[in-house]
């Protein structure tokens, strides 16, 4: 997310980060946190890897409907193996994705999604909306080198040629810059998409609508 500036150096027991957020460091200092798993277990006692390996087949090959659960910081070569066991023994696969961004890829797929890259972001887009994010907070770099606060080709006075509008259930502090906040009712972004979709296709919203 537009962090691309960072510059990690390894030394012996330490982990320096230049131009990294607190937020980017500390994810990096994770390599060398006290709660980092190195070694594996059974039952809570380290044991060496030949023992881990010859206990988790055993495990797998008397399963009759093994789940093979990958988290998000699993690299590709192992998401690959981690997939042809499952495949082998007819097991499931999932990850965290079916609980956080999977419903947005499977509707991307599905629907397509109108998108540009950040370049043009950054040049072009006068206005901006933030809907259910805060990027103040998660994301520190998409509003300064990308979205809103750069200088672009098209928008060259950066901010102020830009209008910002923020929608979420918290007054967050993304939403304290925008020009426009509107508060949604959690549980009512459809509807609310809804109806300003058929508000730009010309229709009118009946006054129920506009109550509920």
């Amino acid at each position: 997310m537009a962090c691309d500036d960072i510059r990690v150096e390894l030394k012996e027991g330490e982990v320096i980060t230049h131009n990294a957020c607190l937020m980017g460091d500390a994810k990096f200092q994770e390599l060398i946190s006290d709660h980092r798993i190195i070694a594996p277990t059974i039952d809570g006692d380290v044991v060496d890897w030949e023992a881990a390996i010859k206990c988790t087949a055993g495990m797998l090959k008397d399963a009759r409907r093994p789940l093979i659960y990958m988290g998000s910081e699993t690299s590709i070569e192992a998401m690959k193996v981690g997939i042809d066991i499952a495949e082998y023994l007819g097991g499931i696969v999932d990850n965290n994705a079916s609980m956080c961004h999977g419903p947005t890829v499977l509707g991307i797929q599905q629907r397509g999604v109108p998108s540009c890259t950040i370049g043009q972001m950054k040049n072009r887009a006068d206005t901006v909306v933030f809907w259910g994010t805060n990027p103040l907070e998660s994301h520190p770099c998409h509003e300064s080198k990308r979205s809103v606060f750069p200088m672009g080709f098209f928008r060259k006075r950066g901010q102020n040629d830009r209008k910002i509008i923020v929608a979420d259930p918290r007054f967050t502090n993304t939403a304290k810059q925008a020009d426009l906040y509107v508060k949604v009712r959690p549980g009512y972004d459809i509807p609310l998409f809804s109806a300003m979709r058929a508000m730009l296709r010309g229709h009118e919203l009946n006054e129920r609508y506009m109550r509920e």
